[in-house]
């Protein structure tokens, strides 16, 4: 599944950008974290709850950040184990100098399968897309 967007953030895109690059950063705009470990700078391993109708419980993930990521562009890609379902993503994200300080676009490429696959495209898609705007919504909250 697909899943993209933009929004803006009162900062110049060099700030913006390292607030992504770095997976300690990064693990503070994840919700629903249970345990975490950064392994490396650009590395994590998490253990998150999830859930998408009914099948809910603890994923093993393991979130990537791009070694040719920097200011212009972030590449973060991961995978995901718990409850007799796998997901795996991949996001690219784009910073652009705006009026306002910096306009960041995201292009998401997200596969889930297993039990969690079975609750068909409509409500697997719009837990992802609230996930994301969690994420979002902690992300914009470190402007503050």
């Amino acid at each position: 599944m697909k899943l993209n967007g933009n929004f803006d953030v009162t900062s110049n895109r060099k700030d913006a950008a390292a607030k992504i690059l770095s997976a300690e950063n990064l693990l503070t705009y994840v919700p629903d974290i249970v345990e975490s470990h950064i392994v490396n700078p650009k590395e994590i391993d998490a253990t998150i709850k999830a859930g998408i109708a009914f099948i809910k419980g603890k994923f093993k993930t393991r979130i990537l950040i791009s070694d040719d990521s920097n200011e212009e562009h972030v590449k973060i890609s991961g995978s995901g184990t718990g409850s007799n379902s796998s997901l795996s993503f991949t996001v690219q994200i784009r910073f652009s100098e705006s009026s306002s300080g910096c306009t960041i676009s995201y292009d998401a490429d997200v596969s889930v399968a297993g039990n969690a696959a079975t609750m068909g495209q409509r409500v697997i898609e719009k837990a992802a897309r609230d996930y994301v705007e969690k994420i979002i919504g902690n992300y914009k909250k470190s402007f503050r």
